[in-house]
């Protein structure tokens, strides 16, 4: 997890009209992954959230969820398969 606090002097990146904001950002993250000798499972989610503490119309969301899989068939042949939403 990462949490920063954030002083942005022009939020907007406008030449005139500068208008500022204290914004905080928290970072959650997690990665699950076997460590079989053959195949192999991951999973991995993570995100980041960003508040406003004047500006609450500029609020954001973004995260990542992701599935991976390898199927191992002989010796350095495999399938593998990911499955991501973001």
């Amino acid at each position: 997890i990462e949490l920063r606090e954030i002083y942005d002097d022009n939020i907007f990146r406008t030449p005139s009209n500068r208008q500022s904001d204290l914004i905080s950002v928290i970072k959650p993250g997690a990665l699950l992954k076997s460590d079989w000798a053959r195949h192999g499972l991951q999973f991995r989610a993570e995100g980041a959230f960003g508040r406003y503490l004047d500006n609450d119309s500029e609020n954001y969301e973004d995260y990542l969820i992701e599935g991976k899989g390898r199927l191992d068939i002989v010796y350095d042949t495999y399938l593998e398969a990911v499955v991501r939403h973001e």
